[in-house]
This record gives structure tokens, C-alpha cells and sequence, in this order.
């Protein structure tokens, strides 16, 4: 897999790049500085009244057919919030608006796109949602499962950085 720091040439007028800082990378010709930055990405924790966790199982790579929570990235020009909601419509057909869903912190991870890695930082809200809602998995997600918080399979969670994230926040409120 390749990272951004390793990309060898510029993509303003092609000429060699030179690493300079774990973070940046300087045109030799053009000087066009290349920052390594995350790209931003959502997901949501979303519990029922019987106190489970819907995971989505994931229909592409990367991971195709581990688990994930419901979320993707942000567009350019879109709040955080508004990322979520179109995320929630997108993949699961869920209508819901800002003042349903609460933040709850953010982690770190990467993406695996067509070899290359990308570094990304996820922003993890919550939400609650009623027992008769009618799920329909579209777009990028293949199935969904309710668990009950002592049975999340975290094995199978697609990308660590959720993983972890989950993990600390279900230890800190059973």
C-alpha cells in the first residue's frame, strides 16, 4: 500500500517531490507544498430502547463484509451534521435531523483506497432511535445487525480506530 507521504511527483506540473517533515511534501520545481492532512469522516452510535448497537456490514473494500457503525465522509461545503444525517439517509433510509444526534468525540484511523492509504479522523455522534423504525440498507452497506453492547463482535470491526473508540466508550457507560 502506498501512503501520501510516499507520492513521488507533483500533481501541479509533475515534478519530483521532496519529503520534507512526516507531513509534507515540497515541489521541486513549482514549490508547491503538499500537506499530509486526514480526511474527515462520520459515524454514529445508534441504540434502540432495548439498549442495542446497530451495525452496518460493510458491502465493499475496504473490509468488505466486516462490520462498521453507519457514516462516511464529508463533503466538501457540508458540516459534520449534515454529513451524518446524509450518511443515515444514504445507507439505511433513516430521516433524522441536527438535534437528534449528539457528539460524542472523535478518532483516528485510515482508508485503503486503490492502494493508496489515506490517514482520516472520524467524528462519533449518537443517537437514539425508536424500536419500529424501518431499516433499509442501501448504497455501500450490504446488511445490518442489532447487538446488545456485550456482545459487539469486535473482531469484525472493519476499520481499528472505530474499534477502539467503541470500546472506550461502551466501557465508560455499562
Amino acid at each position: 500500500m502506498t501512503r501520501e507521504i510516499d507520492f513521488k511527483y507533483c500533481p501541479k506540473c509533475a515534478a519530483p517531490l521532496l519529503k520534507q517533515t512526516p507531513i509534507l511534501l515540497i515541489c521541486s520545481a513549482c514549490d508547491l507544498h503538499f500537506y499530509i492532512n486526514p480526511r474527515a469522516t462520520n459515524a454514529i452510535i445508534l441504540q434502540n430502547s432495548k439498549n442495542q448497537l446497530l451495525l452496518t456490514k460493510r458491502k465493499f473494500d475496504p473490509h468488505a463484509g466486516k462490520y462498521d457503525l453507519p457514516g462516511g465522509f464529508i463533503d466538501i461545503n457540508e458540516s459534520v451534521e449534515e454529513s451524518v444525517i446524509r450518511e443515515l439517509k444514504e445507507e439505511l433510509n433513516i430521516d433524522m435531523n441536527k438535534d437528534d444526534i449528539e457528539y460524542l468525540g472523535s478518532c483516528t484511523d485510515t482508508y485503503e483506497f486503490k492502494g493508496v492509504g489515506y490517514y482520516t479522523v472520524g467524528m462519533i455522534y449518537k443517537a437514539l432511535v425508536k424500536d419500529d423504525i424501518i431499516i433499509t440498507p442501501s448504497d455501500d452497506v450490504e446488511s445490518t445487525l442489532w447487538v446488545n453492547m456485550n456482545d459487539i463482535p469486535y473482531d469484525d470491526i472493519a476499520f481499528e480506530g472505530v474499534k477502539i473508540f467503541m470500546k472506550s466508550y461502551f466501557s465508560s457507560t455499562t
